[in-house]
């Protein structure tokens, strides 16, 4: 089974965009995360290990459709 999370990023000019991670969730299978853009510029990519932040961010080389401004893990909005 996959289980899929989407994480908020807002940019400078208040643009805003999804991370969407899809990560494989059955117990004692190998570990395996794909990470796709919604509303942002970038490429998806995919871990066969857990990764983090910065290392997406870098891999993906995201940046705002309006602005054209390169994003980093400090655009992730904070879910209460």
């Amino acid at each position: 089974m996959t289980l899929r999370t989407t994480n908020l990023v807002r940019y400078v000019c208040g643009h805003e965009g999804v991370i969407r991670l899809s990560e494989n969730d059955q117990p004692y299978s190998a570990c395996d995360e794909r990470y796709d853009v919604i509303n942002l510029r970038g490429v998806g990519v995919n871990f066969t290990r857990m990764a983090d932040w910065p290392e997406v961010f870098e891999q993906m080389s995201l940046q705002c459709l309006a602005c054209g401004t390169k994003l980093t893990p400090e655009n992730l909005v904070k879910q209460p």
